[in-house]
């Protein structure tokens, strides 16, 4: 069941400095969780505690939608993919990436692993962990879900974000 597998996860290694310049985009944007109700998060519907058919948002960094959604993955080492929402095919979680480097890390573009928009339950957003000797710069890092576009805008969870440097340097440039 290619839905229920963590296959789209970035894990980079970089010996010395890494930059991801102004304007420049790692978008692993809806590459988690695929399709109906997949993930360790998945959607439920309502359905499934009281016979009716109404979706309630999926889990990831929170609970999404209902209490029954339990938060899954590392807070201090994210690298899990987002769940999927419940009313599509096309409702994926984001992805996940891990960027390691040995020198210094300058994040000026964006690293992009939110969820899909949907109509009813959005995907949940997905993961970034970053470690360098210094991490820098004016850059956007989003695990966002998008919201639904259903009138009770049922919410999905967001994802998870941990960011670490190796050098006792401040976070004054980030």
């Amino acid at each position: 069941d290619s839905g229920s597998l963590e296959k789209y996860k970035l894990n980079f290694l970089v010996i010395g400095h890494a930059t991801i310049e102004q304007g420049g985009i790692v978008n692993i944007e809806n590459k988690g969780f695929g399709g109906k109700s997949r993930g360790p998060g998945r959607a439920i519907s309502i359905a499934e505690i009281n016979g009716k058919a109404t979706p309630i948002g999926s889990a990831y960094a929170g609970m999404g939608g209902h209490y029954l959604n339990k938060p899954y993955g590392s807070i201090l080492h994210p690298f899990s993919l987002g769940s999927a929402g419940y009313d599509t095919d096309d409702a994926f979680g984001g992805g996940a990436i891990k960027l390691f480097a040995s020198g210094d890390i300058v994040i000026n573009g964006t690293i992009n692993a939110k969820g899909t928009a949907s109509a009813y339950d959005p995907g949940t957003g997905g993961s970034i962990w970053i470690s360098g000797a210094s991490v820098s710069g004016k850059g956007k890092l989003s695990v966002r879900s998008e919201s639904s576009g259903a009138d009770y805008k049922w919410k999905s969870s967001a994802g998870r974000i941990a960011v670490y440097q190796t050098e006792n340097i401040g976070w004054d440039d980030f």
